[in-house]
């Protein structure tokens, strides 16, 4: 008896939760969107302080130079985009090491972001050097657009 209750419960609860989670909901809309609509960098040293028994130890340091960075599409087609990030030496405290920096950009919503050939992957320290493209994905998985990114420090 005690079994054939549990049993019955258990089902009961089973059907319970999956009959609701399909009543009364709206279809989410799948965003078309690829959009870079912003590129900035983040400077990371290695800082070497000293405990107060003398013993050494090292620090990451991490400064978001987005306010110094502005952000311009100089040239757009449907599918390609050629991009310019001005980095306002000014405003940085820091000096700017583009073969060893972190890049960071703001998207369309649902979207997602892939480096292209040897584009550092954005997050992670990396070599901004010279001209480097990403591939946005809208999150309809089909409307894609290739963002092409070069960094001036003035």
């Amino acid at each position: 008896m005690k079994k054939t209750l549990i049993y019955l419960f258990t089902v009961l609860i089973t059907a319970f939760v999956f009959s609701s989670c399909r009543m009364g909901l709206d279809e989410l809309p799948v965003f078309q969107d690829a959009k870079m609509t912003n590129f900035w960098f983040e400077h990371r040293e290695v800082v070497k302080k000293t405990y107060s028994n003398g013993q050494q130890y090292e620090v990451v340091v991490f400064t978001d130079i987005k306010a110094a960075c502005t952000f311009s599409i100089v040239s757009e087609t449907a599918d390609m985009a050629d991009c310019k990030v001005t980095i306002n030496k000014a405003k940085v405290t820091k000096t700017i090491d583009l073969a060893n920096i972190v890049g960071k950009a703001t998207i369309s919503t649902a979207a997602s972001v892939q480096p292209v050939a040897s584009a550092p992957v954005l997050g992670v320290p990396g070599n901004f050097s010279s001209q480097v493209s990403y591939l946005v994905t809208a999150a309809d998985n089909k409307t894609v657009k290739t963002y092409k990114v070069t960094v001036v420090i003035q």
